[in-house]
C-alpha cells in the first residue's frame, strides 16, 4: 500500500502538455488503487527551484556543526526537497525532452537533492552509493520523435541520464514513453493513449 506520492512536474507547457496528461492519469490511478494517498506536488514550471550557486555549493561541502546561520539558510530549500523525497513511497514526475535532455528546472531539482550524506553516501571502498533503498519512480518521458528505436535512439539523453542519477541515488525508476508528439494532433492523441495503456503494465499500477 502506498500512503505518501510525490508527484514532479517539469514541463513549461501548463496546457497542451503530453507529459502532464499521462502523469495526471497516472495519479488518477494511483488514488483510485490508494484512497488515503498522500500527495505532495512539485510543480517546477510553475514554482521552479533555484540553482546552484558559489555560496550553495561551498555550504554543500561543509561539516553542519560548522556551518554559519547564513549557510544554514541557504540550504533551507534543498533540506525540504530532501526530506519530501525521503518520505515518498513512490515518485512519479513527468519530464518532456529539450533538446535531447531533460529540462532545465528538473535539473536544478536534481542538483539540489542529490546530496552527500542524505541521498547518497560513499562506501569503505570510497565508491559512492545511493541511500533510498530501492525507492520506486514511474518517470513519463515526453518526445517529439521517436527515441526508443530507430536513427535517433544515440540523441536519448533524456531517459538515460535519469537512469543513471536516479539508480545513483537508490532509487528504482520505471520508464513510460509518449513518443512522436511533433507528428500532428492524431499523433500526439495516440501516444498518449499509447501511454496510458503502458501505465497499468508499469509495476506501480500493475
Amino acid at each position: 500500500m502506498i500512503k505518501n506520492l510525490l508527484v514532479i512536474e517539469s514541463s513549461p507547457r501548463i496546457s497542451d502538455s503530453a507529459s502532464r496528461a499521462v502523469t495526471a492519469r497516472a495519479v488518477e490511478l494511483l488514488s483510485a488503487r490508494n484512497p488515503a494517498l498522500n500527495i505532495v506536488r512539485r510543480d517546477l514550471a510553475r514554482q521552479p527551484v533555484a540553482h546552484l550557486d558559489g555560496p550553495t555549493v561551498d555550504a554543500l561541502r561543509m561539516r553542519p556543526n560548522l556551518m554559519t546561520a547564513e549557510q544554514l539558510a541557504l540550504l533551507e530549500l534543498s533540506n525540504r526537497l530532501v526530506d519530501e523525497l525521503l518520505a515518498a513511497d513512490l515518485l512519479v514526475i513527468g519530464v518532456p525532452m529539450h533538446n535531447f535532455g531533460i529540462p532545465s528546472v528538473l535539473k536544478a531539482y536534481i542538483d539540489q537533492v542529490a546530496r552527500a550524506g542524505r541521498t547518497f553516501r560513499y562506501g569503505a571502498d570510497g565508491r559512492p552509493e545511493g541511500t533510498l533503498g530501492g525507492k520506486p519512480a514511474l518517470i513519463i518521458v515526453a518526445r517529439g520523435g521517436v527515441y526508443s528505436e530507430g536513427p535517433l535512439q544515440s540523441f536519448d539523453y533524456q531517459e538515460r541520464y535519469l537512469h543513471t542519477i536516479l539508480s545513483f541515488l537508490g532509487i528504482a525508476p520505471e520508464f513510460v514513453r509518449i513518443e512522436g508528439t511533433a507528428f500532428g494532433p492524431e499523433a500526439m492523441g495516440a501516444a498518449i493513449e499509447k501511454a496510458g495503456g503502458a501505465l497499468l503494465r508499469t509495476a506501480a499500477l500493475g
